[in-house]
């Protein structure tokens, strides 16, 4: 049996975030974390990840690209828990891609 083609995903907390519900996607992000803390799991705040010269922002705006909350498991693999913001092209791409081995 050959390995089912991934489509992508259906649903994704970007697709619900439109400026009208930014303060309930807000809310749930802070409700993400708040639940890895009473499970007594160390995680960090909500990382903006975005272009900026730290490449992550302390509120979200419209140059954030993905939206993280790092933690790790038992085991202290780190995990992450993230999401798109925004669909990607062409555009943000501002480096040249790396290959192993090559430098």
């Amino acid at each position: 049996m050959s390995r089912p083609v991934h489509a992508g995903p259906v649903a994704g907390l970007p697709m619900y975030d439109w400026p009208e519900v930014h303060g309930a996607v807000d809310a749930l992000w802070a409700a993400i974390g708040g639940r890895l803390r009473e499970a007594e799991v160390d995680c960090s705040e909500v990382m903006n990840h975005d272009d900026s010269e730290w490449g992550v922002a302390r509120d979200a705006h419209d140059g954030v690209f993905v939206r993280s909350v790092y933690f790790r498991d038992p085991d202290g693999i780190l995990l992450e828990f993230a999401a798109w913001t925004r669909g990607l092209g062409p555009d943000d791409v501002s480096h040249d891609p790396a290959v192993a081995g090559s430098g």
